[in-house]
């Protein structure tokens, strides 16, 4: 049995959504869409609110660093970096919510058959690939699935 959250679905979900507007109108020109996160990131914030700095807009946090993109167009991030993996070009496994980055863009949702403990005791095989991603990332595949360079 997993561990359930202790925090209110709603209240989580507008606070996050509330921190993501709030951060995209102070913090983006005008031009700038707001952010919103989709279904399952949001899930997904729901536990794991420390891999959402509020400082760092539209970015989430791995091992200290806020510095991937959540929220965001991949293809219009590709309209302008070269070095970036075109939209077409990309690995299946790499799914976007529209055309949004969201955790399950990286990483498997939970499912009946992939729930989080499962999972996180799977994780702790050394010698199996990370079964919490979409794409094995040894010799840092998952992230030049997206990234060139």
């Amino acid at each position: 049995m997993t561990k359930a959250c202790n925090y209110p679905k709603m209240l989580v979900l507008l606070s996050f959504q509330l921190v993501f507007l709030s951060l995209s109108l102070l913090s983006a020109g005008p031009a700038r869409a707001l952010v919103f996160l989709d279904k399952e990131s949001t899930e997904c914030v729901k536990c794991h609110e420390s891999s959402v700095d509020p400082s760092v807009p539209q970015k989430v946090c791995h091992s200290g660093l806020c510095d991937h993109p959540v929220g965001v167009d991949y293809a219009e991030l590709t309209s302008g970096n070269p070095g970036l993996v075109k939209p077409l070009a990309l690995n299946p496994a790499i799914k976007f919510s529209g055309n949004m980055i969201g955790c399950t863009t990286c990483h498997v949702p939970y499912t009946n058959q992939y729930e989080h403990k499962t999972l996180a005791d799977k994780r702790k095989n050394p010698s199996m690939p990370d079964p919490m991603l979409s794409v094995d990332n040894t010799e840092s595949a998952l992230c030049t699935a997206c990234h060139l360079k």
